[in-house]
C-alpha cells in the first residue's frame, strides 16, 4: 500500500486524487525543470538553438525584434500560466531534447510526489497517464530487448496513454509488435504475412503448437491464443466495408495491454512448435 498523509490515514482528509493539468504546488518545480533544460552551465548560459526550436514548435509569440533571452522568458511565463502549454513543453522536451537520466528521474519524482495524473513514459521519451505499478512493470519487461517489437510497443503505449492519444494508431502499433514476434515463430515462410495469417495457421494446425498454459475449458491453450489474436485483428479503423469505424480509446488500450502480454509470451518461449 502506498504511503498516505497522516490526516488521510485518520480520516480527516480525503485521499489525493490525481491532478490533471498543473496544480499550483507543481508550477514552480515544473517550470524550473523546463528552465534547467535550456541552461547549459553554472553561469546560467542557455542554449539559443534549443530556445528557438521549442519556441517555434509551440508557437511562442514575441516582438519581431525579440532576442533569444526574451523567447526563453516567454516560454517560462507561458509555462507558469498555461497548464496545457507547460505539459506540452515537458512532453516535447522529453521527445526531442535527449534528456539525460537524472533530470528525467527528477521530473518523475516531482510528478509522482505532487500527485500528477501524468508520469514519464517507461522509455523516458514522453508523458503518459499514470498507471498502476503492475501494468508498468509488465510493460517494462516486454520492452527490455532493444528490437523492432519494443519500438512498436513504445509507439503503441504513447498513442494509447500519451498527451495526444490516437486510438487507431495505438491499435496499429500493437498489431505490428505482435506480428514482429509471432510471424517468425508461426509462419516464417509465408509471403507478406499478417496477424490474420498467424491466427489462421494456429487454427488450421493447433496440434503443431504448444502454449505452456493449462486450460480447463473445452478449448485448448493454442485455440485460446488464436481467439486473442482475432480480438486484435483487424483494427476496425483499417477494415474496409460498412464495418469500418474509429475504435474507442478504451478498446485500443485493451489491445495494447493484450499485445504486451502476447509479445512477452513469444519472447519467452510460452508459444513453441511441437
Amino acid at each position: 500500500m502506498a504511503w498516505q498523509r497522516l490526516s488521510v490515514r485518520v480520516g480527516k482528509r480525503q485521499p489525493q486524487t490525481p491532478y490533471d493539468g498543473v496544480p499550483p504546488h507543481l508550477v514552480r518545480p515544473l517550470v524550473n525543470w523546463i528552465k534547467e533544460f535550456f541552461i547549459v552551465d553554472r553561469y546560467n548560459t542557455f542554449n539559443p538553438s534549443a530556445v528557438r526550436f521549442f519556441g517555434i514548435m509551440h508557437e511562442v509569440v514575441v516582438p519581431a525584434n525579440a532576442d533569444d533571452a526574451q523567447i526563453l522568458e516567454q516560454i517560462l511565463n507561458q509555462s507558469a500560466k498555461d497548464p496545457d502549454f507547460c505539459l506540452d513543453m515537458i512532453d516535447s522536451t522529453l521527445h526531442f531534447g535527449n534528456v539525460s537520466a537524472v533530470p528525467v528521474q527528477e521530473l518523475e519524482g516531482s510528478l509522482s510526489l505532487g500527485g500528477s495524473k501524468w508520469q514519464v513514459a517507461p522509455d523516458g521519451k514522453s508523458l503518459v497517464e499514470r498507471l498502476d505499478d503492475t501494468a508498468i512493470q509488465q510493460f517494462m519487461l516486454a520492452m527490455t530487448p532493444d528490437e523492432a517489437a519494443s519500438t512498436e510497443l513504445a509507439e503503441a503505449w504513447e498513442k494509447a496513454y500519451g498527451r495526444n492519444p490516437n486510438a487507431s494508431d495505438a491499435w496499429d502499433h500493437a498489431i505490428k509488435a505482435v506480428e514482429t514476434i509471432l510471424i517468425p515463430i508461426v509462419c516464417p515462410m509465408k509471403n507478406k504475412p499478417t496477424l490474420a495469417d498467424v491466427a489462421g495457421c494456429l487454427k488450421a494446425q493447433p496440434n503443431q503448437w504448444r502454449l505452456r498454459l493449462q486450460t480447463n475449458g473445452s478449448h485448448g491453450a493454442v485455440e485460446t491464443l488464436e481467439a486473442m489474436l482475432r480480438l486484435m485483428w483487424p483494427n476496425p479503423d483499417r477494415h474496409g466495408g460498412t464495418a469500418r469505424r474509429t475504435p474507442s480509446l478504451e478498446e485500443a488500450r485493451a489491445v495494447v495491454q493484450l499485445a504486451v502480454t502476447i509479445t512477452q509470451w513469444g519472447r519467452t518461449g510460452v508459444l513453441s512448435k511441437v
